[in-house]
């Protein structure tokens, strides 16, 4: 994005969540740390609050892997999420850390995602 025509340009940032930010999450935010464009972090729902918190007041897109997560930070976290999207992925908690079958899965379901922020 460009701040006020002086050229400026800021990556819009991305929370992935997921339930103990062991696996998913953090697989997710790898891959999107190297994409042009997007800052990326990585949370949990079973993290301290205050890290969930920062993590969501940060951000400018929520991207969590499953319904649960998504009605866990509407009902715990409103204030931060404001008016911001939150994209839900559909990605059940069966896959292990960068596993090809995960990495695979979030590049499939983040296609649309980027389509709507970019």
């Amino acid at each position: 994005m460009i701040n006020g025509g002086r050229g400026i340009y800021m990556k819009t940032k991305i929370l992935f969540v997921c339930t103990a930010n062991h696996d998913r999450s953090p697989t997710a935010e790898i891959m999107y740390q190297r994409y042009s464009g997007l800052e990326a972090k990585s949370t949990g729902i079973f993290k301290p609050e205050k890290k969930v918190r920062e993590g969501l007041a940060w951000a400018d897109v929520i991207v969590v892997m499953e319904d649960v997560h998504e009605t866990y930070i509407r009902e715990h976290f409103a204030q931060e999420l404001a008016d911001k999207p939150v994209f839900v992925l559909g990605i059940e908690d069966r896959y292990r850390f960068m596993e090809d079958d995960l990495t695979d899965l979030i590049e499939e379901r983040m296609e649309a995602v980027l389509q709507s922020i970019f």
